[in-house]
């Protein structure tokens, strides 16, 4: 019943994407940059984590999580919650990018021939807000859209979309086993409200983005779960 929700989901936006783009005039979004960024800031961490996505690499995606890592679907009403209810964790969400970004899941779930992950321009870095040492734990937050092309496009996000990435200095975490450098940041957890009405919306500014909120970020991990 579950699956069955999120196709029909994935199947309706398709629907609506097609119609649309088939007249759109608008020119292609520029490719992502070929060299990833140093995880040498906060902000930094999360463009590599973006980098990842938009390249379909699994193994740089991995590079930038850590041990802990827990993908959290923040949106009130968000089905996907029922799926993930303590979360999606580190070995999990690499094992939905495996699918995603290389193999698909089966006949009806493709994988993704592009993906374009936007984000803020300028990403906000703030102090935590959980009670952690604001010296190695940062929450930067962002407006968010993504546009996922398999055989059909799903678009996720809209005006409002935000998500939260909390992102630890290397020295306060372990990377795959063994504590990460001083000098590196690592991101340890996503809080996805790309369904715009999430607790985090007043303490981001979305990004300039239009249009519906046809899945969010937490039902695309669902379907290729």
């Amino acid at each position: 019943m579950r699956f069955t929700r999120l196709t029909l989901l994935a199947v309706v936006a398709s629907l609506v994407v097609a119609g649309c783009s088939k007249g759109s005039k608008n020119p292609a979004a520029p490719p992502p940059p070929s060299t990833p960024p140093t995880n040498d800031s906060p902000a930094n961490a999360v463009l590599l984590f973006k980098w990842g996505w938009e390249h379909r690499d699994t193994a740089r995606q991995d590079s930038v999580l850590t041990d802990n890592f827990k993908f959290i679907a923040g949106t009130p009403g968000d089905t996907a919650a029922t799926v993930f209810p303590g979360g999606v964790d580190r070995p999990t969400m690499l094992a939905i990018d495996q699918r995603l970004f290389v193999t698909g899941a089966g006949a009806l779930l493709p994988h993704a021939t592009s993906i374009a992950l936007g984000l803020d321009n300028t990403l906000r870095v703030l102090d935590n807000a959980r009670g952690l040492d604001a010296t190695v734990h940062k929450d930067v937050l962002t407006g968010v859209s993504l546009v996922v092309k398999t055989n059909i496009t799903l678009p996720i996000g809209g005006t409002g979309s935000t998500a939260t990435f909390y992102v630890v200095r290397g020295d306060s975490t372990t990377i795959h086993g063994a504590t990460g450098l001083a000098t590196r940041w690592y991101v340890e957890g996503v809080f996805d409200d790309t369904g715009g009405a999430g607790a985090i919306a007043s303490r981001v500014a979305p990004a300039a983005i239009t249009g519906a909120h046809a899945l969010t970020w937490a039902d695309l991990l669902a379907m290729y779960r």
